[in-house]
């Protein structure tokens, strides 16, 4: 893990590099109202930013761009994640430039989302996410999973 946050509130991860971890920001366990912004991500081999039973983080204006082996995510919200704002990232040359599995309520706008096996992909319980105004183009599949 590049930087791992359990039960951890209302911190601000700015201008930050992770490279050559599983994860760059493995965010977890009720690590509730943080932000991210400006930090850059690659050469990861599972997510940039994985979140997991985490509610209310702003994750603005980060770059996550080629994963070592085009099978991770650029960002991966999971296990019942509640109102997150993903925006203005990039996420590129990925296996999934969003991953949604689990989640609700979240926000994912004015992101730029290319050159990934596929651009935003859910799975499984992906309930009342606004997803708009993204940029989302050159990917091996755009929009992929089972709950469009």
């Amino acid at each position: 893990m590049g930087f791992k946050l359990i039960q951890s509130t209302e911190n601000l991860w700015k201008n930050n590099k992770a490279t050559k971890f599983s994860s760059g920001f493995y965010i977890y366990s009720e690590s509730n109202n943080n932000t991210f912004e400006n930090n850059e991500v690659y050469d990861h081999s599972d997510s940039g930013f994985l979140v997991s039973s985490s509610d209310f983080n702003v994750i603005r204006n980060n770059e996550v761009h080629d994963d070592l082996f085009m099978s991770g995510d650029g960002i991966h919200l999971l296990s019942g994640s509640y109102g997150n704002k993903i925006v203005n990232n990039t996420f590129t040359k990925m296996g999934h430039g969003i991953y949604l599995r689990n989640t609700l309520y979240n926000n994912i706008n004015n992101n730029n989302i290319t050159n990934n096996d596929y651009g935003i992909y859910t799975h499984l319980g992906v309930i009342n996410n606004t997803i708009s105004e993204n940029d989302i183009y050159a990917n091996y599949n755009d929009f992929d999973g089972h709950d469009w």
